[in-house]
């Protein structure tokens, strides 16, 4: 977790770069599959797996139940955005 102004930018891309990788990693994935036709899909679906990956990783450096709520919350999120790229 950052403060909100009091985290400095190496802190913050410290905390930030596993989420990164892996999104980074599940894009090219679903690119790969699914070719040039669908960027917008794939871009959605990008911003979808960030959402819950980095709520995953949140959880994970801190499993605590206070919070559970806010990551759980976050993943719906993603799930939701997942759905919205899905149907559309």
């Amino acid at each position: 977790f950052m403060a909100w102004g009091n985290a400095s930018i190496a802190s913050i891309n410290r905390q930030i770069r596993p989420a990164i990788m892996a999104t980074i990693a599940f894009v090219v994935i679903i690119f790969s599959i699914t070719h040039t036709s669908a960027a917008y899909a794939t871009a959605g679906l990008g911003l979808a797996a960030w959402v819950l990956i980095s709520s995953i990783t949140a959880f994970i450096k801190r499993p605590q139940f206070k919070n559970l709520p806010m990551c759980m919350a976050h993943a719906g999120v993603g799930v939701f955005v997942a759905g919205v790229v899905g149907v559309g």
